[in-house]
């Protein structure tokens, strides 16, 4: 049997040989699905994928839980239909794609073997682990100025595990089940039995503190300490701009911002996501973005009217964990959005 070409219309598939002659339906999974329009849906996604990539696969597949489990709430690179059923562009047939479950062993699909443009992977079929092999996280919250640790919450979501995707991106979620909260005692102290070897994403946050996020590995037999956790007050950021397609920028359109460490900014509201994230570390603040690529440069100290003038994009510098210097002018260079942002950062520590 030749390889099969996928051609779409909206909401129909015609299957057909790379010679072009009529074959029958080669994906089992599809025959089974009871809404083979929503998963005929995610198949032409998928190949739109492929082609804009200009390279990839379709795979398709449904993940089975025990009974009584939401199989919705798997978390993978891609969104998974009611009953388990998914379609999703992988970038090749060789890396791995994980599957990841609170409580449940982790799957990660090998692809190596498979072939085709579009490839039946069939049922995933993941178990809950028993009691014996969950494993527990431990760790301590303070918040600054000795208050009460409790006023905290700490959560943790199950990472994605390994991901194959042409854009190495996973797509965004519609729904999300809901995280793991962990007690905190008087002391400040965290111990909690139940989580799955795997990656976890942990949340700490406070009203009125700047919240921490990081990635928390259980290993097996063992689980995970994140060790001391201090949320700090958040510092106050004033922030100048002008957002502009060219340089040079037009003083006259200057906009204030007023932020927190921490939150995240976008100099427009028309975009999804953000701009920049001012994330506050140790009373210090880094810079993190959103959409690559984008490119920052560190003008200096002065003023916008100092820099207005400029006519050179800033350099491949990437925000990326860079520290945000009060009193500087940045040039942004958010190339995703396909647009130039000047701005000055005043940062006022707190009290």
């Amino acid at each position: 049997m030749g390889r099969v070409r996928y051609c779409s219309v909206r909401l129909a598939m015609v299957l057909v040989f790379a010679c072009g002659a009529a074959a029958e339906p080669v994906l089992p999974t599809l025959d089974g699905a009871p809404d083979k329009a929503a998963l005929l849906e995610r198949i032409e996604k998928a190949q739109e994928d492929v082609n804009r990539h200009k390279g990839g696969y379709v795979i398709v597949g449904r993940v089975v839980v025990e009974q009584g489990d939401d199989a919705t709430l798997v978390n993978s690179q891609m969104k998974i239909l009611e009953g388990g059923y998914f379609a999703d562009a992988t970038k090749d047939l060789t890396r791995p794609v994980g599957f990841r479950m609170h409580q449940y062993a982790p799957y990660d699909l090998a692809l190596n073997g498979m072939e085709g443009d579009i490839v039946d992977v069939g049922e995933i079929v993941m178990h809950r682990l028993p009691e014996s092999e969950l494993v527990a996280v431990t760790g301590e919250i303070a918040l600054e100025g000795d208050e009460d640790a409790r006023q905290a919450s700490v959560r943790f979501s199950i990472s994605k595990g390994p991901k194959n995707t042409p854009s190495n991106g996973t797509e965004p979620r519609p729904y999300w089940p809901e995280p793991v909260a962990v007690v905190i005692d008087s002391d400040g102290v965290i111990d909690m039995n139940g989580f799955s070897p795997v990656t976890y994403y942990c949340t700490v946050e406070a009203p009125g503190f700047v919240r921490q996020g990081f990635s928390v590995d259980f290993k097996p037999g063992e689980g995970a300490d994140i060790g001391t956790v201090l949320l700090e007050r958040p510092s106050r950021i004033w922030l100048e701009y002008i957002v502009s397609d060219k340089a040079p920028f037009e003083l006259e359109q200057m906009e204030e911002a007023v932020l927190s460490g921490g939150d995240r900014w976008k100099a427009t509201p028309d975009i999804y996501g953000w701009d920049l994230e001012f994330e506050q570390e140790g009373s210090e603040i880094f810079f993190r973005y959103f959409y690559a690529p984008c490119y920052i440069e560190d003008l200096g100290e002065g003023e916008l009217e100092d820099f207005a003038d400029i006519d050179e994009g800033p350099t491949e510098v990437r925000p990326q964990d860079t520290l945000v210097n009060s009193g500087h002018v940045y040039l942004l260079n958010q190339a995703h959005w396909k647009r130039l942002v000047l701005f000055k950062v005043t940062i006022e520590e707190p009290d």
